[in-house]
C-alpha cells in the first residue's frame, strides 16, 4: 500500500534519507558502515545486496540469461540488453542541455559534457596534465613510460596507441578512406582531408607538406 501512499517511515540517522520498508534502510546503512555480508565463494569479492553478489557469480558461470532476440547476443544483466537493444533501434534517450547531442547512454553524456564544463577530473602524476577521459590518460602516460603495446605484423613498427596502428597500417594496404566531397580526392588520414579541405575554402594552409593528395 506505501507504493500508493508513498509512505516511508523508516528514516536513516545518518543522512536522512527516508524509505518504506526497514529492510531497504538496512542495506542503505551499509553505505555508511561499509558492511557487505554477501560474498563470493569463488573469489571473496563482497556485497552489500544479495542481488549484486547473484549478478557476480554469473562472471565466473558466464551465465547468460538476456538474449537479443534481433541478433542473438546474450547478456548478464538485463540492463546491459536494455541498453544493447538501441543499437538496432538507434535510440538516444539522453540529451546534453548545451548542444542537443543524444547518447543512448548516461555514462557518454557524463564525459560529453566535460567538452562544455572544460571538466578534466583525471591528471597524469609525472606532469600534472589532465584529461576529461581515463582512456587518454592511459595512453599519455605511455609517452613518459615508452610503452607501445600495438605492432605491426608486416613490418614490426609498434604503437602506443590502436589508432595509430589503424592509420599505419594503410600505408600497407593502400587504403584511403577519407574523400574530399568537392573533387573526389582520397586520403589516408582524416587529418590529411582537413588540411586539403583548405585549398577549397582558402584557409591558409600549414607549413607541413601533403603528400597524399592523389586519387
Amino acid at each position: 500500500m506505501r507504493t500508493h501512499t508513498d509512505e516511508r517511515p523508516y528514516s536513516c540517522e545518518r543522512c536522512g534519507k527516508i524509505f518504506s520498508d526497514h529492510s531497504t534502510l538496512c542495506v542503505h546503512i551499509g553505505i555508511h558502515t561499509g558492511e557487505r555480508p554477501y560474498s563470493c565463494e569463488t573469489c571473496g569479492k563482497c556485497f552489500s545486496k544479495s542481488c549484486h553478489l547473484t549478478t557476480h557469480r554469473r562472471i565466473h558461470t558466464d551465465e547468460r540469461l538476456y538474449s537479443c532476440e534481433t541478433c542473438g547476443k546474450s547478456f548478464r544483466q538485463r540492463n546491459n540488453l536494455t541498453v544493447h537493444m538501441r543499437s538496432h533501434t538507434g535510440e538516444r534517450p539522453y540529451s546534453c542541455e548545451r548542444c542537443g547531442k543524444n547518447f543512448s547512454q548516461l555514462g557518454p553524456l557524463h564525459v560529453h559534457m566535460r567538452i562544455h564544463t572544460g571538466e578534466r577530473p583525471y591528471s597524469c602524476e609525472r606532469c600534472e596534465k589532465s584529461f576529461s577521459k581515463s582512456s587518454n590518460l592511459t595512453v599519455h602516460i605511455r609517452t613518459h613510460t615508452g610503452e607501445k603495446l600495438y605492432f605491426c605484423e608486416t613490418c614490426g613498427k609498434s604503437f602506443s596507441h590502436s589508432s595509430h596502428l589503424t592509420a599505419h597500417m594503410r600505408t600497407h594496404t593502400g587504403e584511403r578512406p577519407y574523400s574530399c566531397e568537392r573533387c573526389g580526392k582520397y586520403f589516408s588520414k582524416s587529418s590529411y582531408l582537413t588540411a586539403h579541405m583548405r585549398t577549397h575554402t582558402g584557409e591558409k594552409l600549414l607549413s607541413w607538406n601533403i603528400s597524399e593528395n592523389k586519387p
